[in-house]
């Protein structure tokens, strides 16, 4: 529970950065037109020797508001580019990981069998530690950190038998294995040892 909370603390952490930098991008996004306004107004009158007359500066102002838009687009496309390329990046790592083998799923059509669903077997999580962010730019961010500790196995020792047409419910505390157990019979778990039958 204690390492779940550490986590959750972490996640708040970054989200409220993602924020701050979210509304920050937003301000300086609608301010910065009239910044320029005032600015090229402003550094007109100090440097330029012919005076600010009316047609001079309506003209000004077109071509303000003419830049408006892609000044103020201009930021979060720029976020939208950023995040386009981290998703395409996670998209190819998740489809370029090998399949998991699931020959220990069997699946027939048989009606009259006295078990519906039996798992009998042991199932494992690889659980890895969180790595940590590089420390320079130039490191890979894919590279194993220099202090990672080697993966700890979670295991499952499942033995169920689900008879056809019964009501089954699967109760029990956080992280007891519900949720691991129903993956299982979909074949989404490594599976170690032992087999799950469905029919």
């Amino acid at each position: 529970v204690d390492e779940i909370v550490a986590e959750r603390e972490v996640q708040l952490h970054i989200l409220l950065r993602r924020k701050l930098c979210g509304a920050a991008i937003v301000s300086i996004a609608l301010s910065t037109p009239a910044l320029i306004t005032f600015t090229g107004f402003f550094l007109f009158t100090l440097w330029s020797d012919v005076p600010l007359s009316p047609g001079l500066a309506f003209s000004a102002l077109s071509l303000f508001n003419i830049l408006m838009l892609p000044m103020i687009v201009l930021p979060p496309t720029i976020q939208s580019c950023i995040n386009a390329v981290i998703s395409a990046n996670r998209i190819i790592k998740f489809l370029l990981m090998p399949t998991m083998d699931r020959n220990f799923l069997h699946m027939d059509r048989n009606t009259d069998a006295d078990v519906a669903i039996k798992v009998d077997g042991m199932f494992r999580w690889d659980l890895y530690k969180p790595a940590s962010p590089p420390s320079s730019p130039t490191e890979d961010p894919e590279a194993p950190p220099a202090d990672a500790e080697p993966p700890r196995n979670l295991l499952f020792d499942f033995r169920v038998q689900v008879p056809p047409g019964s009501l089954t419910m699967v109760v029990g505390s956080v992280g007891a294995g519900k949720s691991t157990l129903v993956k299982a019979m979909l074949g989404d778990v490594p599976c170690q040892s032992g087999d799950v039958h469905i029919h």
